[in-house]
């Protein structure tokens, strides 16, 4: 809620940093078409007033401010509040100080703009920038913040990688030729150079604003910790999204930066996801799961053994990715999404999971996975307690046995001749999924492909993430 403040109130300043040439350069030409002059003049302004003891300045007065900015107290107030709006300032007001609520002292929390990189990709900030000054401005504001890219034709990369000089245990010790202080320094240094080639902090920060956090809180401090967890745990984007929200305090909503790596050590689904992607998943693993999978279950195929042992060593998420990679398409935010959400729900196992999936998108050839159909199938599977894939395939064989054995045709209404066919619940296809069911299956290029083709281009690229 909007507060005037009064000429006479007292107000001190908190900033842990000082304004650089390059956080200037993104004021003035990004911030300040949505802010506007006044709003800008506010921020700089309360820069000049030096902080000492707790990054804290003296107090002084409001009218000394306005008569600084040549302001009014209404246009001082709207400055104020598009400076909150957009993260750059926090506002209190010390109950102590003053039992008068318009006398108590107010403290002004000032913030570092965003970088470059994290303005462009903020979904918010970057959609507003481009409304206000168009898409040719834009787009000239984009280039002229390109970093140099080196010309693959001309130049090749011999730089040593990261994973190739600093290894982690299970129990994250470092092991390196370097004594443990030079380790220290290096980690620190590292910690602002980790590459996210594979990681969409876009996506990340689009995740981050849908759970409704504060976006003050996504400073840069918070985008080192997420892409060292990422490169260090193999963690994906909604991996990190729970790891945040998880760390969070809702109290007051900042996020515990320090508990975030405790977290991940804590919680196994986290901590062991980059063991499995590594070492503990790999062909060899996967050749070994097989052969007991054949010993538990002599009477199932090479297919289904090859699907069940896919589905054990594979997380959810990259189960997901992978299958809509072996139909040539991609894994769309809103699939992403709507697993998360199912994982959350259901207590199907991780292999049923995958399983839903696998059956979703190749064996009913859904084009894509959608929300109710994965309710729909995990909720019947949970609720006839199906509890490994073996089951499931069981269930599904039962099911089309039970389906012959009625009627093809039933008796529906008063009318004569009016007639439909029984089906099973988890053979409806929803409205969104479109009538593909008993159509052949084909990729992007419109070729049509079987269901074992699908299945060894997943097995393929599973292999191909896990070589030796």
């Amino acid at each position: 809620m909007s507060h005037i403040m009064q000429a006479n109130q007292p107000f001190v300043v908190n900033r842990h940093h000082n304004l650089t040439v390059q956080d200037l350069e993104v004021l003035t030409q990004a911030y300040l078409p949505i802010i506007g002059a006044q709003a800008q003049a506010l921020y700089v302004t309360l820069f000049q007033f030096q902080t000492g003891l707790n990054h804290l300045s003296d107090s002084f007065i409001h009218a000394q401010l306005l008569a600084q900015l040549n302001m009014g107290l209404d246009q001082f107030d709207q400055a104020r509040i598009r400076l909150e709006g957009i993260g750059l300032i926090q506002t209190y007001r010390d109950k102590s100080s003053q039992g008068s609520y318009q006398k108590q002292t107010i403290l002004y929390v000032l913030h570092e703009p965003l970088s470059w990189y994290d303005f462009f990709n903020h979904p918010l900030y970057s959609a507003l920038l481009y409304k206000q000054i168009g898409q040719i401005a834009y787009d000239n504001l984009v280039q002229a913040q390109v970093e140099y890219r080196v010309n693959d034709e001309l130049f090749t990369e011999i730089t040593t990688a990261f994973d190739q000089v600093y290894h982690l245990n299970l129990s994250q010790t470092w092991h390196h030729q370097e004594n443990s202080s030079q380790l220290a320094a290096k980690e620190a240094e590292t910690n602002t150079i980790l590459s996210s080639a594979n990681f969409d902090y876009a996506k990340y920060l689009k995740y981050m604003m849908a759970e409704g956090i504060d976006h003050s809180e996504l400073t840069g401090d918070l985008k080192a910790q997420v892409l060292g967890l990422h490169q260090l745990y193999g963690l994906n984007e909604i991996d990190l999204v729970r790891v945040t929200n998880l760390a969070t305090n809702h109290l007051n909503g900042r996020v515990q930066l320090d508990r975030m790596k405790e977290i991940v050590e804590r919680r196994p689904e986290f901590r062991n996801k980059g063991a499995q992607g590594s070492t503990v998943q790999s062909q060899k693993s996967l050749q070994k799961i097989k052969q007991k999978l054949h010993q538990e279950y002599p009477k199932l195929n090479d297919k289904d053994i090859n699907i069940m042992a896919l589905c054990q060593v594979m997380s959810v998420q990259d189960f997901l990715i992978k299958s809509k990679e072996a139909k040539k398409g991609f894994a769309t935010d809103q699939e992403q999404f709507f697993v998360k959400d199912l994982q959350e729900k259901t207590n199907l196992p991780t292999d049923s999971l995958n399983f839903l999936i696998y059956y979703l998108l190749i064996i009913s050839k859904r084009p894509n996975l959608y929300k109710s159909d994965l309710q729909r199938v995990a909720n019947e599977w949970q609720q006839k307690g199906l509890k490994d894939i073996s089951d499931i395939l069981a269930y599904i064989g039962q099911t089309k046995k039970d389906q012959s054995k009625l009627p093809y045709q039933v008796y529906q209404g008063n009318k004569t001749g009016s007639y439909r066919e029984v089906r099973p619940s988890w053979m409806d296809q929803g409205q969104d999924a479109g009538n593909n069911e008993g159509q052949p299956l084909k990729d992007h290029t419109g070729q049509e492909v079987d269901e074992e083709t699908i299945q060894a281009r997943l097995d393929r690229l599973y292999k191909e993430d896990h070589q030796e």
